[in-house]
């Protein structure tokens, strides 16, 4: 299995596009958790069960995923290629999440 962002009901190409991996389950297990709980995040730690993500969160989330980066950049037992994916899908998230809500009531689900 893995985490993955999409728009529920896309209604277009643009959204469809926003679709984005997010890490593998074993992955997100062995480094987004344990990074989530050390840092203390609320929303993280609930993308391995699914949730709903609204454009209200989405502050929130990125603030979050902010902070995840920083961690993973400082986190010296990552591998190299582990700590450049794990930064890359961050990254890449913080780009697409803000686009996902141009259209009222567009739900994202990460999960």
């Amino acid at each position: 299995m893995s985490v993955y962002a999409y728009i529920l009901n896309a209604e277009n190409d643009f959204e469809k596009s926003l679709s984005t991996p997010v890490a593998v389950e074993k992955f997100f297990n062995e480094f987004w958790l344990p990074a989530a709980e050390e840092l203390g995040l609320k929303w993280i730690p609930t993308f391995s069960a699914g949730m709903d993500v609204t454009k209200e969160d989405v502050s929130e989330i990125l603030d979050e995923l902010s902070r995840l980066k920083k961690w993973a950049k400082k986190h010296q037992q990552m591998s190299q290629d582990d700590r450049t994916y794990m930064i890359s899908r961050i990254e890449l998230l913080e780009e697409r999440l803000p686009q996902a809500f141009r259209r009222e009531n567009a739900v994202m689900f990460i999960g």
